[in-house]
Parts: C-alpha cells; structure tokens; sequence
C-alpha cells in the first residue's frame, strides 16, 4: 500500500475510512467531508453531492488542489463516475491515476486541512 499526504497540518486528525458514500460541503475550500456518513470539518459553503458507490467500484484518480487546506477535491471511479471538482482554484494540484483507493483519512477544523490517500497500484 501507497499513501500519499495532501495540504496542512491543522486542525484534527480523522481515521481512515473505505469510501462507499462520500458527500461534504465547499466554498473556497473544501469545508466539509462526509464519508460513509461520518461528517468532518465545517458548516461553511454550499453543500455537495453525495457519491454512492456501487458494490465493486472504487476510486481509481483523484485531483486535489491543496495548500494549508484542501482547496479542491475531485474523483473519477473504477465504472467512470467522476464526483467534483469542488472547492476552490488555489493551491498546487495533485493528480494521481490507475490506482485503486483503499482508504482516505485526514485532519479536519474549520475546513479541511490535510488528506491522506491510501491506494494500492
């Protein structure tokens, strides 16, 4: 396994989850994460769609804009479903393809601060 850590070191850390839902709210930044109905960071910017996953999809690429905080956040899955891109233009892009994302963890206040992206290639 992979893991690769995206934007700052504030705020708390939360652990890391498989995605099968994934849903938050952004702004500028990305403000909030909800996954698989557990709810990071906060109440700040418009809420986004929720992604469900089907039983054998996962992420497959994902994009994240990122500086102190998660700027942006974007994903396309294994069936070709992309969720995003939310948040804003600022801070240096990250894109990585043809992996498969077992895990996403991070730390999260106001905003969120940091993504840790477990994957296997």
């Amino acid at each position: 396994m992979t893991s690769v850590t995206l934007g700052g070191e504030g705020g708390r850390p939360f652990p890391s989850y498989n995605p099968r839902t994934i849903g938050g709210r952004s702004g500028a930044y990305i403000d909030q994460l909800t996954i698989n109905g557990q709810v990071h960071g906060g109440q700040g910017g418009s809420p986004t769609s929720t992604f469900t996953f089907s039983d054998n999809e996962y992420i497959d690429s994902i994009t994240v804009r990122h500086g102190l905080y998660i700027d942006s956040f974007s994903f396309t899955t294994s069936e070709g479903r992309r969720w995003g891109p939310y948040g804003g233009s600022g801070g240096s892009s990250t894109t990585i393809k043809n992996i498969c994302v077992v895990g996403i963890a991070g730390r999260s206040g106001r905003f969120i601060d940091q993504l840790k992206i477990h994957y296997l290639y």
